[in-house]
């Protein structure tokens, strides 16, 4: 059996539009990406009165902490800027570390950064978290092979 360590699982993010240059979220922490499935109720007068249920729609969220790492390389700065401008950034979770290339992406879709929050900590190093909500359907779905 072999495990998957989750430091080999990187965030890289890209600017919209041409051909996109994708860059690596630095100083990146714990990070999780869900999925979750709404259900729908499909019960009926002859359903034996047992809810039944049918998937409806599904859900990808990315969460990321990260420490502030500097010179910022670009993924900062592009999440950022989407932030402000309430625009789109491309997402891709790569595995392989710092040394994955495309062909490592496990999962890759346009998402909109729902929330950035920088925490300033008191004799700490400034951090935060970001949070992606997909905005078209994920042109990667999950996968860890």
């Amino acid at each position: 059996m072999a495990l998957k360590i989750g430091n080999d699982y990187l965030v890289w993010v890209a600017a919209p539009g041409g051909t996109p240059t994708y860059a690596v979220f630095a100083g990146q922490q714990d990070g999780s990406i869900g999925g979750t499935v709404s259900m729908t109720d499909a019960s009926h007068k002859t359903s034996g009165g047992y809810a039944l249920k049918v998937p409806g729609l599904t859900d990808s969220p990315i969460d990321l902490s990260f420490v502030a790492e500097l010179p910022d390389t670009g993924g900062y700065t592009v999440v950022e800027t989407a932030f402000k401008n309430k625009t789109q950034v491309l997402v891709q979770v790569r595995k392989d570390g710092t040394s994955g290339a495309a062909d490592d992406a496990i999962f890759a879709c346009s998402m909109w950064v729902g929330e950035l929050s920088v925490n300033f900590a008191t004799n700490g190093v400034v951090g935060g978290s970001v949070k992606f909500e997909p905005a078209a359907a994920p042109t990667i779905p999950l996968t860890l092979v």
